[in-house]
């Protein structure tokens, strides 16, 4: 019976903690996808710490890398700016096909979720996220 408890116990934990992992990893990457800037930066920063690390950089190519993946980072954007309209279009199509399984009811719900997704993905004039 005891080994029965300490497994229930173990299986628990280890329930808890899988679902506090998910969780965790969920809000960390929403916050960094919801502003494509954020995320570029994130994903700059583990780049130049892996190589250098892996390379052992010196500053000066530690400052020139920096440089070149900021770079990277403003084509990126400019490549989603340009880009957008057509992401968008695919998405409102797969939003429309989608709408037309659900009932009424479902299809209320699914329009609030689709347009707190629009508000969140949209890029302003100046490509940056509305402030909000």
């Amino acid at each position: 019976m005891n080994r029965l408890i300490a497994l229930g116990l173990v299986l628990v934990v280890f329930v808890v903690g899988v679902t506090v992992g998910v969780f965790g990893t969920h809000v960390f990457y929403a916050k960094r996808i919801s502003d494509p800037g954020k995320m570029a930066e994130f994903m700059s920063a583990v780049a130049l710490r892996r190589l250098d690390r892996t390379l052992d950089l010196s500053d000066a190519q530690r400052i020139e890398i920096e440089a070149v993946l900021a770079d990277a980072r403003h084509d990126v954007l400019v490549v989603r700016r340009e880009t957008e309209p057509r992401m968008v279009a695919i998405l409102d199509h797969t939003h429309d096909r989608i709408a037309a399984v659900l009932t009424e009811e479902q299809r209320r719900e699914f329009d609030r979720i689709r347009e707190r997704m629009r508000r969140n993905l949209s890029l302003g004039e100046d490509g940056d996220r509305p402030k909000g």
